[in-house]
This record gives C-alpha cells, sequence and structure tokens, in this order.
C-alpha cells in the first residue's frame, strides 16, 4: 500500500499523464475501480457474515513451508518458479482437477491451481463459509482482470500481475504434495485452520492490492483514488483485525455471562421478592460517594446469583453501563478457573467503552490479537496489566466525563483454584483509584474466610470494600411470595390449603434452595405420585430443629434424606448392588472434573446407560436430567452446588445408603480410569467411547491426587500402569488431546502422590524419569499430525473401530518416531 501512495504523489508532484498506456477500456467503462469498489463491498459483506473457519483438519503438516525436503523448497523458489509451475500444472491435467471457477487470462496456470484447490477443499459445516468467502475473492478478481492479452498491459501492471502470482505460490506451496522434488499433487480434503485462514487472508490481501495497481494505470494520479487507497488500506486492516480477534475471543469462555444458555439456567429474582436488598444494591452502584467494591455474602441456597442475575439484568437492559459480567461454575467446564477472568473481563470492557473510549477499545483489542492471542497464556498478572491497567491509563483524559461502569463477577467460591482466585481479587483492587471513581465492582460468594481476607487489610475490609450479607435481607414474605408464585402454575387455586402453604413457607426458612427443591419435587408428576401426594411426602419431613434461620441447613438435609429415600423406595433396602450402583452415579456426577453426559457416565463406572437414566428419571427435583430423545449428549447436573455438599459429608447425610465417601470413590474412579486407558491405547476403540477416553487420559492423575488411604490395591493398578502402560498412554493421548500439558500434569500429581508413601521410590523415579524425558521431547511432539485420530476415524466412516497399533503403523506417524 505505501508504494502505492508513493506513486501517487510522484505522478501529481510531476503533473505527468499516464493516459498513453492506459488500457482502451479503462477510461470508458471505469472497470477496473468498479471492480475494487465491488470487492470493497465483498469484503464488508465478509466482515459482517463469515465466521471464522475451524475445519476438522487431520492432513500432515510436512509439506508446509520450514518442513519441506531441501529439494522441494529449492524447486518451490523464484529460480525454479517456471520448473514448478509446469509441475503443478502437469498434476492437475493428469489428475483432470483443473476447475474452471472462472476464465482467467491466458488460463495462467497460477489462477488455475489457485482456483481447483479452492474448489475442492472439503466443505464442512465449519469451513463453509470461509471456502464462500474464498470462492467470493475469485469472482471478483475475474471481474477486475482485463481480458485482453497481459503482454499488451502497461508495465506497472504487468509487474503487479507478476507481483500477485508470485505471493499466491508461496502460499499454493503449503497445500503441495512433493515426494522428492515431485511435485504428487495437492491437498484437496479438510485444510487445516492455519493453512485455510493463510490462503484467504492472502488471496484477500493480493487481490486488493492488484485490483488496485490495475486502477492506478487506468485513472492516474487523481487525489481522490488516492484517498481511495487509504480507505481501502484502512477496510483491509479491519478485516484481517476482525477475524484475529474472533479467533481470540473463540478461546475465552462462551457460558460466563449472565445471559448465555446454560443447562443450569442463571434466573432473575421472581417479581415481588428481594425487594430491599435489591434497592440496596442499585443505590450502591449509581450513587456518587459510595465504595467502589460490594461484597454480596451468603450462605448456600440464599439466593446470590440470582440477585446477581437481576442486577446484572438491570445494569444491562435499562440502565446500559453493565460493563462486564462473569459467573463462575463448578459445573460448566472452563468456568471453574481463573484463568480467563481478565481477558473476559478486558474484552467486555472494549465493547462496552466502543463509543464512549474508543482509544481504550482499540488498545484492549490489539494487545488481545498481537503474538495470534499470545496474552491469554500470560500470568494473571501480565493479563491485567497489559489488557486494563495500561489501557485505562493510558487513555484517561484529566476533565472529560466518563461513563459509569458495573462489574458482576457472581460465585467466586466456585473457582477451584483459591490462590490464583486472591490473586485475581487482588488486581481488580488495583483499580480502585480516584481516575476509575466511575467503576463499580460487584462481588459475590458464600462468606468465606479467604476471600473475605483477600478484601481485607490489617485492620478490616478494605476502606473502598462495603460488605452485605444475604440473610440481613432475605424475609419470610421472600419465600412465600415464590411459593405462591410457583404454586400457582402447578395446581388449583384452592390447593393448598393455608395450613399446608404455611407449614411449607416455615420450612423453608430464608433458604431459596430449600423453596426451589420444593417446587421442582412437586412439579415432577410419577406414576406412583401426584402434586398431591408429592407435598403431603414433604409435609411429612420430621426435623427435631426449631423452625429457626440457624437450624434451616438441617431441615435442608432432611429435605435431601426425603427425596433420595423416596427415590429408592423400600424394595432396594436389602439389595446392596443396586445401591452401590445408584452411589456410583451419584458419585461420578459430584465427582467428576467435567461434566459428562450418561453415555460416558455408564462407560466410566461400567453399566448400562439405560440403567442410569431409570435413576436419574426419580431424582428430577434435585438433578438436571437431559430429554434422553433431543439432548442425550448434554450432562446431568446438580440443581444446587449444596447436593453436592451434602452427599460428601457424613455428618449431614447420616443416612449411609447415600453417603458418597470422597477419598473412597476417588480411587474407584482413578481405577475406572486406568482400566479403560489401557483397553483404548492396546485394543479396540469404538465411536461412542471416544469422549470417556479423552476424559480418562486426561483426569486419571487428578483422582489419583485426592485418594488419601495408600492402598495396596491403588499402588499395585498405579505400578502396573506406570511399568506397561505410560508410555502407550502418553503417545495415544497426545494425539488424542492434541496436547501435552494435561498429560505432565498427571504425571506430576502421580509422583506427588507417591513421593507420599512409604513404598514406592521406583515408581516415582520411573514417573519423574518419563516426566523429564517428555518434556525434553515436547517440541518435537508438537509436529505429530493434529487430530490424526479422529481424521482417521472420520476418513474410516463413523461404524468403522481401529486401534491406536493402526494409527502407530500408519506413514504419517511412523515418519515421526
Amino acid at each position: 500500500m505505501k508504494s502505492i501512495l508513493k506513486i501517487f504523489r510522484r505522478r501529481r508532484d510531476a503533473g505527468k499523464s499516464t493516459g498513453a498506456k492506459r488500457r482502451n477500456s479503462a477510461p470508458e467503462g471505469g472497470r477496473p475501480q468498479a471492480a475494487a469498489a465491488r470487492n470493497m463491498e465483498v469484503q464488508k459483506q465478509d466482515e459482517e457474515n463469515r465466521t471464522t473457519a475451524t475445519p476438522g483438519g487431520g492432513e500432515s503438516r510436512e509439506d508446509a513451508e520450514g518442513q519441506l525436503p531441501e529439494d522441494a523448497r529449492d524447486l518451490a523458489g523464484p529460480k525454479y518458479l517456471d520448473k514448478y509451475l509446469e509441475g503443478v500444472r502437469m498434476c492437475l491435467v493428469t489428475a483432470g482437477l483443473v476447475t474452471k471457477v472462472a476464465s482467467f487470462p491466458g488460463s495462467d496456470i497460477v489462477f488455475d491451481a489457485l482456483a481447483s484447490i479452492v474448489e475442492n477443499v472439503q466443505t464442512t459445516r465449519d469451513n463453509k463459509e470461509t471456502k464462500d468467502g474464498l470462492r467470493r475473492y475469485l469472482y471478483a478478481l475475474h471481474d477486475a482482470i482485463p481480458k485482453d492479452n497481459p503482454s499488451d498491459w502497461p508495465e506497472q501492471s504487468r509487474s503487479a500481475l507478476d507481483k500477485f502470482k508470485s505471493e499466491i505460490v508461496d502460499q499454493l506451496k503449503t497445500c503441495t504434495k512433493f515426494e522428492g522434488s515431485r511435485i504428487t499433487g495437492f491437498i484437496f480434503a479438510k485444510l487445516d485452520k492455519e493453512r485455510l485462514s493463510a490462503l484467504e487472508k492472502c488471496i484477500s490481501r493480493t487481490t486488493n492490492a492488484f485490483q488496485i495497481a490495475l486502477a492506478v494505470e487506468g485513472v492516474g494520479a487523481d487525489a481522490r483514488i488516492e484517498q481511495g487507497v487509504h480507505v481501502l488500506n484502512d477496510k483491509v486492516n479491519v478485516q484481517f483485525d476482525a477475524q484475529a480477534l474472533r479467533e481470540v475471543v473463540n478461546q475465552l469462555p462462551k457460558l460466563a455471562t449472565y445471559d448465555s444458555s446454560r443447562t443450569r439456567e442463571l434466573i432473575p429474582c421472581h417479581p415481588g421478592t428481594c425487594d430491599v436488598i435489591l434497592k440496596e444494591i442499585k443505590n450502591w452502584a449509581t450513587a456518587k460517594m459510595r465504595p467502589q467494591v460490594l461484597w454480596l455474602c451468603g450462605r448456600a441456597g440464599t439466593g446470590k446469583s440470582t440477585i446477581a442475575t437481576t442486577i446484572a439484568t438491570w445494569a444491562d437492559k435499562e440502565k446500559h453501563f453493565l460493563g462486564s459480567n462473569y459467573f463462575f461454575s463448578r459445573d460448566v467446564e472452563g468456568l471453574s478457573s481463573c484463568s480467563h477472568v481478565i481477558p473476559t473481563v478486558a474484552y467486555h470492557l472494549s465493547e462496552h467503552l466502543s463509543e464512549h473510549n474508543p482509544s481504550f477499545t482499540e488498545a484492549v483489542r490489539s494487545r488481545l490479537v498481537a503474538k495470534n492471542g499470545h496474552v491469554l497464556n500470560q500470568k494473571i498478572e501480565e493479563q491485567f496489566e497489559s489488557l486494563i491497567a495500561e489501557p485505562l491509563r493510558f487513555t484517561h483524559v484529566t476533565g472529560k466525563p466518563v461513563k459509569r461502569t458495573l462489574l458482576v463477577i457472581d460465585g467466586l467460591d466456585e473457582c477451584d483454584d483459591q490462590h490464583r482466585l486472591k490473586d485475581t481479587i487482588g488486581l481488580l483492587l488495583r483499580l480502585l483509584s480516584p481516575t476509575n471513581a466511575h467503576i463499580r465492582i460487584l462481588l459475590v460468594s458464600r462468606p468465606e474466610n479467604y476471600i473475605e481476607d483477600s478484601l481485607s487489610l490489617e485492620n478490616g475490609l478494605h476502606p473502598h470494600v462495603a460488605r452485605l450479607d444475604v440473610e440481613d435481607f432475605v424475609t419470610t414474605s421472600d419465600i412465600k411470595e415464590y411459593l405462591r408464585l410457583e404454586l400457582s402454575k402447578i395446581g388449583k387455586a384452592d390447593w393448598p390449603s393455608k395450613g399446608d402453604f404455611n407449614s411449607l413457607v416455615e420450612s423453608c426458612g430464608q433458604l431459596f434452595v430449600y423453596a426451589s427443591t420444593v417446587i421442582h419435587f412437586i412439579r415432577e408428576e410419577t406414576a406412583i405420585r401426584n402434586h398431591r401426594k408429592s407435598l403431603q411426602i414433604l409435609l411429612s419431613v420430621k426435623s427435631n430443629t426449631n423452625h429457626g434461620a440457624a437450624n434451616a441447613y438441617k431441615r435442608l438435609n432432611e429435605l435431601y434424606l426425603q427425596i433420595l429415600r423416596t427415590a429408592v423406595g423400600e424394595s432396594d433396602e436389602g439389595v446392596p448392588e443396586a445401591m452401590v450402583q445408584f452411589r456410583n452415579v451419584l458419585g461420578t456426577i459430584a465427582l467428576s472434573r467435567i461434566p459428562l453426559p450418561v453415555s460416558s457416565i455408564a462407560h466410566l463406572i461400567g453399566v448400562e446407560e439405560e440403567g442410569i437414566w431409570t435413576i436419574l428419571e426419580f431424582l428430577r427435583s434435585i438433578i438436571i436430567v437431559p430429554s434422553q430423545a433431543r439432548y442425550r449428549k448434554e450432562p446431568p447436573r446438580f440443581y444446587h452446588p449444596s447436593l453436592r455438599e451434602f452427599l460428601t459429608d457424613a455428618k449431614r447425610c447420616n443416612d449411609e445408603r447415600f453417603f458418597i465417601d470422597v477419598p473412597y470413590m476417588e480411587a474407584y474412579l482413578f481405577q475406572r480410569c486406568v482400566d479403560i486407558v489401557i483397553k483404548g491405547s492396546t485394543g479396540i476403540v469404538a465411536e461412542d467411547l471416544i469422549p470417556v477416553m479423552r476424559y480418562v487420559c486426561q483426569y486419571w492423575g487428578h483422582h489419583l491426587e485426592k485418594v488419601q488411604d495408600e492402598t495396596a490395591q491403588v499402588m499395585m493398578k498405579l505400578g502396573e500402569f506406570v511399568q506397561r502402560h505410560l508410555l502407550k498412554w502418553f503417545r495415544f493421548a497426545r494425539v488424542l488431546l492434541d496436547s501435552c500439558d494435561p498429560l505432565f500434569q498427571c504425571m506430576e500429581f502421580a509422583q506427588k502422590w507417591v513421593l507420599k508413601s512409604n513404598y514406592g521410590s521406583e515408581l516415582s523415579e520411573n514417573l519423574g524419569s518419563m516426566l523429564r524425558s517428555s518434556k525434553v521431547l515436547d517440541n518435537g511432539l508438537r509436529l505429530w499430525p493434529v487430530g490424526t485420530y479422529d481424521a482417521a476415524r472420520s476418513k474410516c466412516g463413523a461404524s468403522i473401530t481401529f486401534t491406536f497399533l493402526t494409527l502407530l503403523s500408519s506413514g504419517e506417524i511412523r515418519s515421526r518416531r
């Protein structure tokens, strides 16, 4: 672009005319300019409609530039350009693959190869729009190129054509297959993400540059055209930046916001409930001279997330000052970690301030896309400084009005790393300054000591932090109004009776989780009970405690026990095997590191899938059960975290039939993971086993870490795995997971666990040796073909099963061993 602008200036200053060598058609119709304008419209449409391509790759990367054989790189170099193109022509003609997307001048082989590759790329759900965009560029290019012989073109136009073809050839090399110095074909199947994206960007960039060069020759050095080049240059850069930004944003958690579509939906407060506390929070968010941070805390089930959702909705829809919101969750993958909180908040702020402070928006977005989104892999301190602190500091203008901004972060106690959470809170507190007085931060959690410590100085809470306890605001009238509204949707106007209703309200105390569980249980009709029968079962729950707020959780324990006893019935009292399966199902849902669908749970614990569905059908009041017909791949989830805490606490769950002994269950899950890993890495892997294979390969070490007693059975299982199957697992899992990092973590957990035992020095040495060797070889392992396992499976057909030994014997992997 700079070189073209220099041409404009040189011609303008010299006052020379370029009309002598101008094409006859250019002055009459201005075709190059019109084509450039059409292409600008195409790019505008692409920018609005095209999504980031994520093809399901699988081809070898050995032909990518920088990894070609020496003779192949020479062949593709400038010195042997004609020889390379002749090889391309022969290959395409022999294979009958020349695709006439458009008739290019002289049937140039560069255009033929480019069109053939674009046309023959396998269309998938993920890459269809990207491929369509490539085809639009080709059609726009066809419109822009004059149909006369290029030898008759002006010298500068011919130079532009040569430059265009040279850049295209460089990009085509990454799609070329070589055997020695001979071209054997092109990669027409699913191109991987990097090559397809690179091809698209190259065509877009070179097409625009070529069209502009033609327009320059056609209309001369007009100042308005120079300005048009600036505009086009800016649009091209914006398009590339938008594409890069989408790729980075797609790596952020997609279900973190209040309005995201979660299985356990975030819902606002019912009308007429929690009015007092909502009014208090809204006053804090809008008033001046108030602490910048409000810590809303409350015990489990008091409605904290519901209140946070209501405030986020109000700030977004009514006040339009919601800067960011992030709702942690243990049962949503990626939302129990702090690693992407800061980038997500920064991106939300860039959207929120795009009109009021565009400089901040530009700074954040440019830093997000820099070095292919490297900031996402940095420490959270570096993320905060780069994405939030510096952009705010550099774009602050004294005296300029600033826009009120509210940040809502809920569920802090559901973050799985307390130390990193404390660091994140500390970074947010660094925003407390006079220059950021317009920012308000609402933090929501249980009243955990480590969270309070993060918000405190030596003498108590930070002076810019205020605290609200939910229990101080929730009243019996709130619970009564919620029950009245929900029961009116279920029964008749005269049901339940006034006495039954008051008894139900009294049992709930201040716990919305008790009230919502009651509603779920009553709403759930079965063959043996209707709404009225369900209400009587709930009213029969007896507690030895008074109906005070302090005893609310004891009544919640009794409620959970009653629902579980109703589910198993009296007939299962003397069937230990049935109760073991019942307990294993609940234990797996409670302790799996990521939510698993029913099919994966069945494979993991070795039971029939239909047996799990039968169990879940009787627990719909406390577990979100997906539809068997429509959502079988959705995982079941607990309605509320308090159920997991109840099941794993022997003091609260005093019926041993339902109590989940965490260390024992973790030991059981570890052994099951190892058994499945051994079977999968040395035997047949069926299609429906792939999801659970990914889980066990990634998380067996996490389960081992929580085993407290070094039992001989667990040690024997670990010893067998390390001695005979560790290397097979590593090779297998590296291809399956496309990353070594989770594998390193598993081995580190295992090594630490072995070191705690009194017998395991040899195991520890073997694990340490494997860990060190694997990290040294990690860079080499990154050259393995991405997604080979899935690619081989998809090409063999969904019904085909195969072994990992087959992959090891394939040419692609063997070349890297």
